[in-house]
């Protein structure tokens, strides 16, 4: 197949999440967001290879930007600092957040906060 033609290959959704290695949730929600632009057919939702590709050009970017970002992020950050054990940040199935305003408060004091 020419690369002409496979631009206007479309794809089921499922199999557009596959090509991109995410879950159809995921997708779901890209679609929903507008990141991701959809081409309805026959009642059905398509994703054409070149939107795929338009949309990995946009959102490709170096490591260490990305990383930059992530370490912007309170979520992340937030992973980062929690115990590797999962259960010793929990009492009784329930977080534990005096454990976690206290690892928050040291960062903070260290310079190092969100």
């Amino acid at each position: 197949m020419k690369e002409h033609d496979n631009n206007f290959r479309l794809l089921s959704r499922s199999a557009a999440a596959e090509k991109l290695g995410i879950g159809k949730t995921t997708f779901a929600k890209l679609i929903e967001q507008g990141a991701l632009r959809v081409t309805y057919i026959n009642g059905k939702i398509k994703i054409s290879v070149k939107e795929l590709t338009r949309f990995l050009d946009e959102n490709t970017r170096p490591l260490p930007e990305i990383e930059e970002e992530l370490n912007r992020d309170p979520r992340f950050r937030l992973k980062q600092i929690l115990p590797s054990n999962k259960e010793s940040h929990k009492i009784r199935g329930k977080f534990n957040s005096d454990l976690i305003f206290n690892k928050l408060k040291q960062e903070v004091a260290n310079g190092i906060g969100l």
